[in-house]
């Protein structure tokens, strides 16, 4: 049989935890209310930082595209080009006055673009030029270069001509490819 003291012990131990319960719920409820609280306190100010990113994320993007575009009108600008018809016309119009006059062409080994550009400049050189094909014998001094392009034969006359009508074929080149 149980004793009284046993079951006055129980009671106030029941006591106890009922407290104890009572403590634990108020403060399951005041959590519950203050999360509400502070969850409907930082919604906008979640708005605002997400409008943030938003309009950050827009931006970058809009500097990608830009770049992108950019970087395309480069590459397009520097890739492989081709002298037209009338350039090799006009280039041939001018180099009349040098008629039997030797020139040396030259490029740099396993440049295609440059081997490429030799074999337009012979077909636009070859009726008044007498042509010489060096292509891919090119070395990197600057004196073999400067000796191969400016033949001493040349009168300082005809040199300067030659220099003024290149920069014009050169001027209409670029206006061309841009």
């Amino acid at each position: 049989m149980v004793s009284p003291e046993e079951i006055g012990s129980a009671n106030r131990a029941l006591h106890w935890i009922g407290v104890a319960k009572s403590w634990a719920f108020a403060l399951v409820a005041i959590g519950v209310v203050l999360e509400f609280l502070t969850d409907r306190m930082e919604r906008p100010h979640n708005r605002t930082l997400e409008n943030a990113r938003q309009e950050e994320l827009a931006r970058l993007q809009n500097s990608t595209a830009l770049a992108q575009a950019e970087t395309a009108r480069v590459l397009a600008a520097i890739a492989d080009r081709e002298l037209t018809i009338e350039q090799q016309a006009s280039i041939r119009d001018a180099m009349q006055p040098f008629a039997g006059q030797t020139v040396i062409l030259r490029s740099y080994p396993s440049e295609p673009e440059s081997a490429r550009l030799i074999l337009q400049l012979k077909a636009a050189f070859s009726p008044p030029l007498e042509v010489i094909d060096e292509t891919g014998q090119l070395e990197g001094t600057w004196a073999k270069f400067r000796h191969a392009v400016w033949n001493p034969c040349y009168t300082r006359r005809s040199r300067s001509t030659i220099r003024r009508k290149a920069r014009s074929n050169i001027a209409r080149y670029r206006q061309a490819i841009y």
